[in-house]
């Protein structure tokens, strides 16, 4: 997907870097040694592993082993399918890991903060405007959960904003589930995308990080103008040769330039937590 060249038979648009120094794959590591780095969420944090892995990679740092594990970490039955399904294994025992959760839950989280140094969390998509009481919910639980976790002597933990998504909607905000056509993915205005209200789980998830001091991480500066870098057309869909395949407009192409701003704020916001965060004695 999503050549240095082309997408979908035209030049991908320079993407305007937003992150305030370079990705230092080498410095992460440095920073994050021996801990084992969690990203939870759903589809969109599976790539947003891959956007990190990658960049590492880069900075020429490959990990020693990159594989999805046979067992899981923990002894209970997580629900919903919710499993860690990736771990990139480094020198000096570091992990950078995902765990998949489409919706927050309650067991899923409390097995991972048992288990991880580090937590970056992402829920939202599948949330819909109806829904918006009880996603606030499951912001507050999670946020309660990250706060305490946070005040452990090594542990940190951050919640990503939610990715913007680009499909034709009567009011312009892009939402999957005010979705009015199948057939194309389409630009989302800055404009028409807050005037909508196209960022009501972002507003959320701010408000609700601040209220209960967990850092938030704001992306959406970062992919709202990106409407040209979707997959489109799902490969798993295409794969299973079916004949409309499904129309996507919420993945994101795994190229360098789009993630690079993206893994550079990241990389800002663990340090930045790290730094608040009271030591202990494996801390570099």
């Amino acid at each position: 997907c999503c050549s240095e060249a082309t997408y979908n038979g035209s030049r991908v648009r320079p993407l305007r870097f937003v992150g305030g120094s370079p990705f230092d794959g080498k410095r992460f590591l440095k920073a994050m040694r021996a801990k084992r780095v969690v990203f939870v969420g759903d589809s969109l944090m599976r790539q947003t592993v891959t956007a990190m892995v990658c960049a590492i990679e880069r900075t020429g740092t490959p990990p020693k082993r990159a594989v999805k594990p046979e067992k899981q970490p923990w002894d209970t039955t997580l629900p919903d399918d919710d499993q860690l399904d990736f771990s990139a294994e480094y020198d000096d025992d570091t992990r950078v890991e995902r765990v998949s959760m489409r919706k927050s839950s309650t067991e899923t989280l409390t097995a991972v903060l048992g288990y991880a140094d580090v937590v970056i969390l992402n829920i939202g998509a599948w949330y819909r405007r109806t829904q918006r009481q009880h996603y606030e919910q499951a912001l507050v639980e999670a946020a309660e959960a990250l706060k305490e976790f946070s005040a452990k002597p090594g542990k940190i933990g951050i919640i990503v904003d939610t990715f913007p998504m680009h499909f034709v909607t009567k009011r312009g905000s892009g939402d999957y589930f005010e979705r009015t056509s199948y057939s194309q993915c389409t630009d989302v205005s800055p404009e028409s995308y807050f005037g909508s209200g196209g960022d009501w789980r972002s507003r959320l998830i701010r408000r609700v990080a601040k209220r209960h001091g967990v850092p938030f991480m704001e992306i959406t500066d970062i992919f709202l103008t990106r409407g040209d870098a979707h997959l489109e057309l799902r490969p798993k869909f295409k794969a299973l040769g079916k004949k409309n395949p499904k129309l996507d407009c919420n993945h994101w192409c795994q190229r360098s330039s789009l993630w690079a701003p993206f893994v550079a704020r990241l990389q800002e916001s663990l340090e930045a937590a790290a730094t608040a965060a009271p030591k202990s004695e494996t801390d570099p």
